[in-house]
């Protein structure tokens, strides 16, 4: 509950609230209406009348009463008569939820708090007695009211509390996992000066007028900005460099700089839509809104249009690609979907169940999948088009503990106390079991041999290192900014990153496989005790050392790789230079020896490579490359998308058919004399010769 702003008992009109885009009402009937911009989602707000005697007197109070979507869904919140406290839930689906309250404290000074929601066996009906189900969840308080525990419907503790003043001074999750809080002074006023854990993170904070100052385990300290709207304006990371966030007067984010200085920009309408962003390398993205304030129009940076178009209650109807390919939808009254057709015509149809669950998907050839869930509304069976079926069984949790396949293989699954994986057994019987941190980090990992993986963690919980079933390391270190700066193998390669004020990597040191130095060196860089012997020819940690081949990468105002140089010690050079189109797509690659060109449909789609090897004096010194010889071989790879936007390779003297993750499904023969022309949907027209 929460004051409402004025409006206009006269005004019909609903009042748009920009900074929150939010359309604020009052009906005739007295009821308040708050509804999303579009108006696809409404919060409505009635009168409630608290009164043991009946009495019609008004009330001040207008408690969330329905949520409610243009489709005519509703979520309804029934409340008692006598305390005004809710009662019931009830979702879309007709489904009620009792909420009870109780008193946890004396009869002169109540306190009522939650204790229990439970699902109902059926709706309240006025006059009889409501069937309430084994409680969902349980809250338990002391005296004062403080929420002390939470306790699951296994009846394990899935939380506790602890208070003092009744500002939460600790917080303990069902791995154990405990958070302590100090405060300046314990009042409803106080604010946090330190947050630590059980595991020895901690965080300090210091207030300033405009900004804090965050400080955590490892002394890195950042500073975070605001306005008066306490709006973020402003970050400092731990090496000093920031990003800035420029606001109107509404809280909207008119430009983002970062690090670098690049700058996005961000154009708004009058009702507080982006219409606008305008890249740091200039180019401009637009979006086009209809009179009901919906998406139908958005370019990308090469003018590309997407259209779309909705229904009354603003489903979206149909959607049409920059190569006019039109996808259409389908709906029933209540908003679900029936049906998918793409551009080719080709049909997925929905049916549901009695819940609004899916339980029959038909797909283009007419197969059929049928599904079927607990009454808790798991997953419980799929059916395909063969009649086979896979069945998924869970404990009282809901997490998954047994899955039956057609073939007759299982796995089964098992959790700790705070529902992350403890076992996982496959289809052969083999098991693999799982150990965590009290913060759910994996540390060690057991196969069916015994055979252990053990995970290590720093004092900020950062991945430093790793340890395989045969005893060996791989070993990590991170800069202030938690960037990956060297990392030595299991194999003891050492290999060192750095990279730009964007956290974009710039270069990449390889220095061998020297057990020793490795060990030695990501000992320093974690932080860890050096034995004296060893700490003076380390103390300029990998800059002392001389790699064995270092890579340099080089990107535009973007952040893409346009040049990558590589030098090992002999001297020997590796080049190679990217360029990309407006959209990001990588339209050109060169090497010395040779240059790959990519062509793309309007949709963004990879329709053809062309490859030149060997490239000329002119194309290595548009490349900014070493000169060569001519140009001696060029292969062009012509592709086709069907209508899926799955891809037809065409290679040698085959064509490749691939499926959703490009893996080959079919093969054929076409001729290498042919040149394979394009239409404008992205299918192939007859080879001509």
């Amino acid at each position: 509950m929460f004051p409402l702003p004025e409006v206009d008992e006269d005004d019909e009109e609903p009042v748009l609230f920009e900074s929150e885009q939010i359309w604020f009402s009052k009906n005739p009937d007295g009821h308040y209406v708050i509804a999303s911009l579009d108006g696809s989602i409404a919060l409505r707000f009635a009168p409630l009348v608290v009164a043991e005697d009946g009495s019609d007197e008004d009330s001040t109070l207008f408690p969330l009463v329905a949520v409610e979507d243009a489709n005519g869904n509703h979520q309804r919140f029934v409340y008692h008569p006598l305390t005004g406290l809710p009662q019931y839930v009830i979702d879309g689906n007709g489904r009620g939820f009792s909420l009870n309250f109780g008193n946890v404290a004396d009869e002169q000074s109540p306190k009522m708090r939650l204790l229990s929601v439970s699902l109902l066996e059926g709706l309240p009906v006025f006059g009889e007695t409501v069937r309430v189900g084994s409680p969902l969840v349980r809250y338990e308080y002391n005296g004062s009211g403080d929420l002390l525990r939470v306790i699951g419907r296994d009846g394990n503790v899935k939380r506790s509390f602890g208070y003092k003043n009744n500002l939460m001074v600790s917080h303990t999750d069902a791995a154990g996992l405990v958070s302590e809080y100090e405060y300046d002074h314990y009042t409803p006023t106080g604010k946090v000066l330190r947050n630590r854990t059980s595991l020895g993170e901690e965080w300090r904070f210091t207030y300033h007028d405009g900004y804090t100052e965050v400080t955590d385990v490892l002394g890195r300290t950042e500073q975070y900005h605001y306005d008066y709207n306490n709006e973020l304006t402003k970050r400092v990371f731990a090496d000093g460099s920031a990003v800035l966030m420029e606001r109107d007067g509404l809280g909207r984010l008119l430009s983002h700089t970062d690090a670098m200085g690049r700058v996005t920009r961000y154009q708004y309408s009058n009702e507080g839509q982006v219409e606008a962003i305008v890249r740091p390398d200039g180019a401009i993205l637009h979006f086009d809104y209809d009179d009901c304030y919906r998406l139908i129009r958005k370019s990308d940076a090469e003018g590309r249009y997407d259209g779309y178009t909705y229904d009354e209650a603003g489903n979206l109807l149909t959607h049409t690609d920059p190569l006019k390919h039109t996808t259409r939808f389908e709906y029933a009254g209540n908003g679900l979907l029936l049906s998918v057709t793409d551009p080719n015509g080709s049909s997925t149809a929905y049916h549901y169940n009695e819940n609004r669950q899916p339980d029959l998907i038909t797909d283009c050839s007419g197969y059929e999948t049928r599904l079927a869930y607990t009454p808790e509304g798991q997953l419980a069976r799929i059916t395909d088009a063969l009649g086979q079926h896979t069945e998924y069984h869970y404990d009282a949790d809901q997490n998954l503990t047994l899955a039956l396949y057609p073939d007759g293989s299982k796995e089964t699954f098992g959790y700790d106390a705070a529902g992350r994986l403890k076992t996982h057994t496959d289809g052969e019987g083999h098991t693999t079991s799982y150990e965590y941190g009290q913060d759910g980090l994996p540390t060690r990992r057991t196969n069916a041999l015994g055979h252990t993986f053990g995970y290590h963690y720093d004092k900020a919980r950062r991945l430093v290192g790793l340890t395989n079933e045969n005893g060996a390391r791989y070993r990590f270190a991170y800069d202030v900014l938690d960037r990956l700066i060297a990392e030595s193998g299991f194999d003891h390669k050492l290999t060192g990153y750095r990279y730009n004020a964007g956290n974009e990597l710039v270069e990449q040191r390889e220095f061998g496989d020297d057990a020793s130095l490795a060990a030695k060196l990501m000992a320093q860089l974690g932080g860890q005790p050096v034995p004296k012997k060893d700490a003076v020819p380390l103390s300029d940690d990998l800059d002392s050392q001389t790699p064995l081949r270092m890579t340099e990468f080089k990107r535009d105002i973007l952040g893409r790789l346009i040049h990558a140089l590589a030098r090992d010690g002999s001297d020997r050079v590796q080049e190679t230079a990217y360029q990309y189109d407006l959209d990001g797509s990588l339209v050109r690659a060169a090497n010395r020896h040779s240059i790959t060109c990519f062509d793309y449909n309007e949709n963004g789609q990879l329709i053809a490579q062309h490859q030149w090897k060997v490239p000329s004096k002119e194309e290595n010194a548009r490349n900014g490359l070493p000169t060569a010889k001519a140009v001696t071989a060029r292969k062009r790879l012509p592709m086709c998308w069907t209508s899926w936007r799955l891809p037809t390779i065409f290679t040698g003297t085959r064509a490749r058919h691939t499926d959703r993750t490009w893996r080959t499904t079919a093969s054929s023969g076409w001729s290498k004399s042919k040149n394979w022309n394009l239409t404008d949907r992205g299918s192939c027209r007859k080879a001509v010769c």
